[in-house]
């Protein structure tokens, strides 16, 4: 397989797209989300599932929020990331009606969207073990670096430049619904419409403005594997993919100046409101790195760790 560069994020339902190889006994479908600019209509993507399906011989869903690759790339990137949460909620309750377990990839954005499924959907599979790949799980604190011709990623890199926390760009900017400001935090907790709640960030206010059952799901996967890319230019930090960030504080701080997961306060909050603390100390979360730049899965990379989350 030709390493697969795909600048993605997260992407979803209008459709539910399967590869079918000879089932394996025990080897449930696999769900795959494609992200930013991106399809799982694109050839790129097609070719993929059709190497998962054949490999780990199983279903492969790939998901798609249009029927179109034109209108699915342009969703990616400017839409509002819980309307598209709720329509693959509502596909997933529908289209995998009485499969009982899935696996699930996801690529780069495309992880927050399945996290998001796994924390807030109702009436789907259970999911046993979720991998995203160069997933900015704890945001970004830049705006994405973006291809010459990826229009999808320069529109939504411009709504955000308007005003990352304005009304307009919580709504219809993806990027800017997962943009985490360590220097106007509180601003982002307050402000933001996707990933703080996503993270259960708005407990360190201290109230009780939070869902326990985001963690207690995302605590119920038999493993977590998320990879980090290590010259990842894209995401930035790039150990966001490893639930890392800047310190929050009045000023920008160093750049190689950042709070490990085990330091967060989402981790170390005697609630462990997202759940991290109890996959980490029970052996099931997996942090690993993938040399490159970011989605540079070479076969190297990419198989020995798909082998040992779904083998």
């Amino acid at each position: 397989m030709n390493p697969i560069k795909l600048l993605s994020s997260w992407l979803f339902y209008g459709a539910i797209h399967e590869f079918s190889a000879p089932p394996a006994p025990n080897s449930p479908p696999i769900v795959v989300y494609a992200g930013l600019g991106d399809s799982v209509l694109s050839d790129g993507m097609q070719d993929f599932m059709a190497e998962l399906a054949e490999r780990y011989s199983t279903q492969v869903y790939g998901i798609s929020v249009a029927d179109t690759v034109d209108q699915d790339r342009r969703l990616s990137g400017l839409s509002d990331a819980n309307d598209n949460v709720a329509v693959a909620c509502q596909k997933l309750s529908r289209d995998l009606d009485g499969v009982p377990h899935v696996n699930a990839v996801g690529l780069s954005q495309g992880g927050l969207f399945l996290r998001a499924i796994i924390e807030q959907c109702d009436d789907i599979p259970q999911f046993d073990n979720l991998v995203t790949f160069g997933t900015p799980h704890m945001g970004v604190e830049r705006l994405l670096q973006c291809s010459p011709r990826d229009w999808v990623c320069h529109s939504a890199q411009l709504v955000t430049k308007w005003g990352v926390y304005s009304d307009y760009a919580q709504h219809h900017a993806v990027v800017a619904q997962y943009y985490r400001d360590p220097v106007r935090y509180a601003t982002y907790l307050d402000k933001s419409t996707w990933l703080a709640t996503l993270n259960n960030e708005r407990i360190l206010l201290g109230n009780d403005e939070y869902d326990a059952t985001y963690g207690d799901r995302l605590a119920s996967l038999d493993g977590f594997t998320a990879v980090m890319f290590d010259e990842d230019t894209v995401v930035n930090p790039r150990q966001s993919a490893w639930f890392a960030s800047s310190p929050v504080s009045s000023e920008y701080a160093a750049k190689d100046d950042i709070v490990a997961l085990e330091e967060q306060p989402i981790y170390t909050h005697p609630r462990d409101p997202l759940g991290l603390r109890r996959l980490n100390e029970d052996g099931r979360l997996h942090l690993k790195s993938c040399a490159g730049q970011h989605l540079h899965l070479t076969d190297d990379c990419l198989w020995p760790i798909l082998d040992d989350a779904f083998t």
